[in-house]
Parts: C-alpha cells; sequence; structure tokens
C-alpha cells in the first residue's frame, strides 16, 4: 500500500515539476541579429559577444580558417546600448617569444569597437591574423539591407 502512494506521489510531482518547466518554455523567442564572419586566417577563431566591460562575454561559435561562417546574435549578447563589441580568440596561436616580461605577454585575444545593431543591419566581421595568431587587424562593421533574410553570405574575393 504504501509503495502504491509512494508512485503516485512521484508521479504527480514529475507531472507537476514538468509542467511548471513548460510554461517557461513558452512565449516569444528572443530575437537574434546576423553576424557574417569571414575568416582570412589559418588559425580558427573563437567568437565571444560582451555584454558590458570587463565581462567574460557569450561565446557565439567559432571561425573555421579560410571560410565565411553564419553566427546568430541573440539580443542578450548585446551592450546596453544596442551595440555588439566582440572578443576573439585564435586557437593554435602561440607567444612569439620565451619569458616572462611584459613585451612577452601577448595573448591572441582581441576585442572589437562597438558596432551598432538593429533590424535591417548586418554585421560583419572581417578576421585577418598574423603569423603569431595576433587579430589586431581584423574589423567589425555593419552593413545595412532592405531585407535581412536574403542576405547573399557567398566567400568575397580574397583582398
Amino acid at each position: 500500500m504504501r509503495i502504491l502512494i509512494r508512485r503516485r506521489v512521484v508521479v504527480v510531482a514529475t507531472l507537476m515539476a514538468g509542467g511548471a518547466c513548460a510554461s517557461f518554455m513558452k512565449g516569444k523567442p528572443q530575437p537574434t541579429y546576423p553576424l557574417v564572419v569571414n575568416n582570412r586566417s589559418d588559425f580558427e577563431v573563437v567568437v565571444y559577444a560582451i555584454q558590458a566591460p570587463g565581462s567574460n562575454g557569450i561565446r557565439l561559435g567559432n571561425a573555421r580558417t579560410f571560410s565565411v561562417t553564419n553566427m546568430k546574435v541573440p539580443r542578450n549578447a548585446l551592450q546596453a546600448s544596442q551595440t555588439l563589441v566582440l572578443k576573439l580568440h585564435s586557437i593554435g596561436a602561440v607567444k612569439s617569444c620565451s619569458g616572462i616580461s611584459v613585451q612577452c605577454n601577448r595573448t591572441p585575444m582581441f576585442v572589437t569597437g562597438p558596432t551598432p545593431v538593429e533590424n535591417g543591419i548586418v554585421v560583419h566581421l572581417d578576421i585577418r591574423a598574423d603569423h603569431n595568431g595576433g587579430l589586431a587587424a581584423s574589423s567589425l562593421y555593419s552593413d545595412v539591407v532592405a531585407d535581412r533574410d536574403s542576405v547573399v553570405t557567398t566567400k568575397p574575393p580574397p583582398g
């Protein structure tokens, strides 16, 4: 008898917990904004969106070597002023010198400047790296498009 009651309690509790979680899943999906990443380097690069200065950021994805990658930036990854700031980290890069001096403490990270993001704008990230994996030559810019669903993201000619 006690086992039967326990089973019923467990089943009812499980159904209630599942129903409570399901209510949070409903609602409007969070809007996203397109990010077209053109990696012109021979390093795979991890792309993070920085929500506030000093934060670690939200990982958006990886940009493979010598390829164009389409990413989606969720609204909660933008800064308060509706701008996008990205942090880039090249995978496999090594320090260019040995030791622990200030000049030698290079990391393969780069933070872009802010770029405004809103409907009708596609953000482009052009990744360029030096032979050590430094990403300081990379650039982030936005482009106005008439229909954001018809963004053509073919690989542009090198240059």
